[in-house]
């Protein structure tokens, strides 16, 4: 099996021969292992426009240096570039080694924990013009969704929501909240990605358990990344199970639906680990 085909499986809670399949969703020490740097944020802006496919090459094939030195499933990294450079470098990896590894990107799209400057001023719009924050809220869910169809038509196989939305002491939203600004838009967002058919990874840090509710009702996502996955684990009643892996970030998918939802969805993993 190719490593995207070992992580398809695991995803899909499907049978595969070996240790559960492997990816950082960060990688930053691409010049100490491979001697380069891959292009990152304002990189790209500041590479001169007749040098760009040449650079997008360049990229390209140390990501899949890395995939190959790491024993990744799935290529992360390509996220740090614009849209439309995220499409073509799909292409080229596709071009130098066909389909064997999942491609991935990440984006937000909904209202997480705000810095310290927009702390302030979305405390005071909740509470004097809610209405217009959601319509705010409304706009920059569309934009996401926009750019999920394209990359997902552009050959992108599984979409990171990259949104944080909790410290270690719970979320910055109540759960009354929450359900207001935060659930509507990622429900969105997860079912954009699985209409593209791409698979959903809701990523987020911190004590969920206040809102885990709510999340376990995105339309189904098919894998939860959370660095408080300890958590995760404590949850009963068979909606979650989980095999620890020698990380410190694991993934857990949901094995079972509550009894309260009818809403059909294919069945994933237990576990992904995605640090050694």
């Amino acid at each position: 099996m190719t490593p995207k085909q070992i992580a398809t499986a695991a995803l899909t809670f499907q049978p595969y021969e070996g240790p559960p399949p492997h990816m950082e969703l960060e990688f930053q020490l691409a010049p100490q292992l491979v001697g380069e740097e891959v292009i990152r944020w304002q990189m790209f802006k500041d590479i001169p426009k007749h040098k760009r496919r040449d650079e997008l090459v360049r990229n390209a094939r140390l990501w899949i240096q890395i995939a190959e030195k790491l024993d990744w499933a799935v290529i992360t990294g390509i996220h740090w570039l614009p849209v439309d450079a995220q499409i073509e470098t799909v292409a080229l990896i596709r071009e130098m080694v066909g389909d064997k590894y999942m491609l991935a990107t990440g984006l937000t799209g909904t209202q997480g924990i705000p810095s310290s400057e927009e702390m302030n001023p979305l405390i005071t719009r909740m509470s004097e013009d809610i209405e217009g924050l959601e319509e705010d809220l409304g706009k920059m869910c569309d934009q996401a969704a926009s750019d999920i169809r394209e990359l997902t038509a552009g050959g992108i196989d599984i979409v990171f929501l990259l949104t944080d939305y909790a410290f270690n002491s719970g979320p910055f939203f109540s759960p009354r909240m929450f359900r207001r600004l935060v659930t509507p838009f990622a429900k969105r967002l997860v079912e954009t990605i699985h209409e593209g058919g791409a698979f959903a990874v809701q990523h987020t840090d911190g004590n969920l358990m206040l809102v885990m509710d709510q999340m376990l009702d995105w339309a189904w996502t098919d894998c939860t990344a959370s660095t408080r996955w300890r958590e995760w684990i404590s949850v009963k009643s068979g909606r979650w199970q989980a095999t620890a892996c020698a990380c410190s970030v694991t993934w857990i998918v949901p094995r079972c639906r509550p009894a309260r939802s009818t809403k059909s969805r294919r069945a994933p993993c237990t576990a992904w680990s995605t640090a050694r």
